[in-house]
């Protein structure tokens, strides 16, 4: 029985313990967020909201195509994205070779087959090289409006994988 009092004290100091943390975290939260407003005009100004103009594209890619049908040369995989819009790409990988999904400058000629580090200066934007079982997201600003020719870099992988970008 001698116990049983000392586990009551026990339990009233820890009881008021918690209300004092409980008291003080008010007083201290009443204190530090507590705003004060100072009206200098009877007219507010509104500040802009912000914007954020972001396209989302999901391209998938096998071991000779992009998108679901091996039909890049015939009908090849479009994606749509708004002029200027920051542009959040993710490409996964499900093939066993290494891809590139590369942005060709507007009016641009192509060599065929495109063989790998030849004629870079006719891209506009690529995002590097996605090895096989992989995905990476890249970040970039759409172009200008019109339609863009979209390749695989990798040597000898161009005519077959293509794709069109549209800008609108």
């Amino acid at each position: 029985m001698q116990g049983r009092p000392n586990i009551i004290k026990r339990l009233s100091l820890l009881i008021s313990a918690v209300a004092a943390v409980f008291i003080i975290g008010v007083v201290v939260s009443r204190i530090y967020f507590t705003t004060t407003t100072t009206v200098t005009s009877s007219r507010a100004t509104a500040l802009p909201a912000p914007t954020f103009n972001a396209a989302l594209l999901n391209v998938l890619i096998h071991d000779s195509y992009y998108g679901d049908a091996d039909t890049n040369l015939t009908n090849p995989p479009v994606w749509t994205v708004p002029a200027n819009s920051d542009v959040i790409v993710t490409i996964e990988n499900k093939g066993t070779l290494k891809h590139n999904w590369a942005i060709v400058k507007k009016g641009a000629s192509v060599p065929a087959p495109y063989e790998e580090g030849q004629a870079g200066n006719i891209l506009l934007y690529g995002v590097g090289m996605v090895y096989h079982n992989s995905q990476t997201t890249a970040t970039f600003t759409a172009p200008e409006p019109g339609e863009y020719m979209v390749i695989c870099t990798v040597s000898g992988h161009y005519p077959k994988m293509q794709g069109r970008l549209i800008v609108k």
